[in-house]
């Protein structure tokens, strides 16, 4: 059950009791699907180190591109802490990282159709 999107106070909101916690290995895209079904809405909110590398793809799985290439992937974007996307319950969310580790948070919260 993802925790209703409210915002009670200036830019403050209460912990979701839906999070996902993602340990990310060299190159090895790691996948997890959101809970419900395509009528609920959502609101991601990203959390990691500020210097972690990490792409997250939005019902697709990221790939890293070598180096010295520019490399062109819809649905694929670079994560920063906070960041926040919506998205559609029973979507698969693919992450990926070059690091030799990466943690990853994604809070979950329900918003209201």
């Amino acid at each position: 059950m993802a925790l209703r999107y409210t915002s009670s106070f200036d830019q403050s909101i209460g912990f979701s009791d839906t999070e996902e916690q993602l340990t990310l290995a060299t190159n090895t895209a790691l996948a997890v699907t959101l809970p419900g079904n395509n009528t609920q809405k959502f609101i991601l909110t990203f959390g990691c180190s500020s210097n972690a590398n990490i792409f997250i793809g939005y019902g697709v799985t990221p790939t890293i591109a070598s180096a010295g290439t520019a490399t062109q992937q819809p649905f694929v974007e670079f994560v920063v802490p906070g960041m926040q996307r919506y998205a559609v319950g029973g979507t698969v969310l693919s992450a990926i990282t070059p690091d030799a580790a990466a943690w990853l948070g994604i809070s979950i919260r329900s918003i209201p159709n």
